[in-house]
């Protein structure tokens, strides 16, 4: 049987959680029955986890931003070997805050580049256990595998539906 590439695996998890709840709604069946059915969504998440976490994924997003009638586009693009841990990715946002930054994810570090007050063309690093959220629903420095973590947490998932993303 061929297996679809890890890029519709990971389109198919984030539809998933998009459509995931943090809770189940009551819907007049008993606790039991939704119990076993959030149990039941919840092994399809952390079964789609760790086939994600064998494999490597292509980033490839773009996020347009209105403020005050002003139009930004944030564009993040790299890839990511979650076998191996490792991974790289580039930030751009002309006219934002911080108009491009890197980030490469190696041997338990962050290393990167761009950030705002940083010297062009060098470095920071720090190690990837010590790296904190500074905003809400964002990994800290953007780091795929804290998403993973946050995924697998999840204790009450229902099923919302169904949604083709890319033909798939």
């Amino acid at each position: 049987m061929r297996r679809p590439p890890l890029s519709v695996a990971v389109a198919t998890l984030v539809a998933t959680l998009l459509c995931a709840g943090c809770s189940t709604a009551n819907t007049g069946s008993d606790d039991r029955s939704a119990a076993s059915s959030s149990a039941e969504h919840r092994s399809a998440v952390r079964a789609a986890v760790v086939t994600i976490r064998q494999d490597t994924a292509h980033i490839d997003q773009k996020i347009e931003i209105t403020d005050d009638g002003t139009a930004y586009t944030l564009t993040v693009t790299g890839g990511f070997d979650f076998a191996g841990d490792r991974g790289h990715i580039a930030v751009d946002f002309p006219g934002g805050a911080i108009s491009h930054s890197e980030e490469t994810f190696a041997d338990d570090k962050i290393y990167v580049t761009g950030t705002h007050g940083a010297t062009k063309g060098k470095w920071g690093v720090m190690p990837r256990d010590k790296a904190e959220a500074h905003y809400a629903l964002r990994a800290p420095l953007n780091d795929p595998e804290h998403v993973l973590k946050q995924v697998s947490a999840m204790r009450q998932v229902s099923r919302e539906g169904e949604e083709s993303i890319r033909g798939v």
